[in-house]
Parts: C-alpha cells; sequence; structure tokens
C-alpha cells in the first residue's frame, strides 16, 4: 500500500534545540487525527539546525480532512510556540512505499530531483529502480536499501527521494559516484 509522507522542514527554535524532545509534544497531538499513521524527526546532519519531521498518512485525502480539525490548529499553536525558529519554512506531501528502512535508519537522507525538460516521469522513475537495483547489488558500505521516492503532490514533476545510512559520512562517500548516480538518471533529472 502507498501512503502519503507529509515532509515539513524548518529552522529549530533555542527551546527546540535545547530540548529536541519537544518534538514529541507536537506527535502526540497529531497522532490523535484520523489516518495518521506514524511521525520520524531529526536534525540536519549539515547544519544541526533545520529539523525534519515526517508524518506518514493513510492517504493525502485523509492528511487534508486532518488540517480542517481543530486538532491541526493545535498542533500549529504547539509548533509555532515550542519548535520553529525564524527562517524558511517548507512542507511537501508524496505517495510512496517502502519507506520504513530509510526512515529508520541512523542517518536519512531527503533529495528533491526535478524532471529536466524533455524529459518523462517514466524516464526519472525507471531511473530511480535502477539505482535501488544498484544500491541493493553493490553493497555500499552503511547503506540501508532500498531507498524510496515519488512525485510530490503538489508539485508534479518534483520527486522526493528518501535513502538509509548508517552514517552521514557513508552517504557522503557514495553520493555523485558513477556507480551510485548512472548515466541515465543524471540524464532525466537534476537535483
Amino acid at each position: 500500500m502507498s501512503l502519503c509522507v507529509e515532509v515539513a522542514s524548518f529552522q529549530a527554535s533555542d527551546a527546540l534545540l535545547s530540548d529536541p524532545s519537544l518534538v514529541k509534544g507536537a506527535s502526540d497531538i497529531i497522532s490523535k487525527a484520523e489516518g495518521f499513521k506514524s511521525a520520524y524527526s531529526g536534525f540536519q546532519t549539515e547544519d544541526g539546525k533545520t529539523v525534519y519531521i515526517v508524518l506518514v498518512w493513510e492517504s493525502y485525502d485523509l492528511h487534508e480532512k486532518a488540517r480542517a480539525d481543530p486538532i491541526y490548529a493545535e498542533l500549529g499553536a504547539q509548533m509555532k510556540d515550542t519548535l520553529i525558529g525564524p527562517g524558511p519554512y517548507s512542507l511537501e506531501f508524496t505517495v510512496m512505499k517502502d519507506f520504513t528502512i530509510s526512515l529508520e535508519a541512523p542517518n536519512t537522507e531527503i533529495t528533491y530531483y526535478k524532471i529536466k525538460e524533455g524529459k518523462t516521469k517514466e524516464e526519472l522513475t525507471s531511473q530511480f529502480d535502477n539505482m535501488n537495483g544498484i544500491f541493493g547489488s553493490q553493497g555500499f558500505t552503511g547503506a540501508h536499501p532500498p531507498a524510496a521516492y515519488g512525485e510530490l503532490i503538489e508539485m508534479p514533476g518534483t520527486f522526493l527521494a528518501i535513502s538509509g545510512w548508517d552514517r552521514a559520512e557513508d552517504h557522503a562517500a557514495v553520493a555523485g559516484s558513477e556507480v551510485a548516480l548512472p548515466e541515465g538518471c543524471q540524464a532525466a533529472c537534476s537535483r
């Protein structure tokens, strides 16, 4: 079954930087909504201040229904007061399957790809499937295959890919290599 994956990212408030467990309060609120399945969160390795919260829903429609529920307003207030600091905030939705392995790994890489002009969604998804085959067969140190991917619901032509790793350094050692990023994907997408 394909589930709706919601990815929010924002700069952490000073309170959240001091006490990362504050995210649990927001998760406890949203977990009461119909269609909510699970939540994951963590700080971006590179800056240590950007927070990613990934919420999993049974469907995009149930997520939209939850947005109309008073519980969503309660969540917004909780996040504004304790979690979100100054800076940009982004929110994307995609439908994907097989993402649990990547999100439960010690480190998760979240990457966005756009389909290049003249290329098709089918070409890009074929390349993602090829990359998963390579990740599964090459035995990259620290990799947790398969990676998951899906087209953003509100931004057609843009894809979200999620891959799991033991350490950020394991991903960095593989990222951009000819083995990890086949020529076909380079031709079909841009990061």
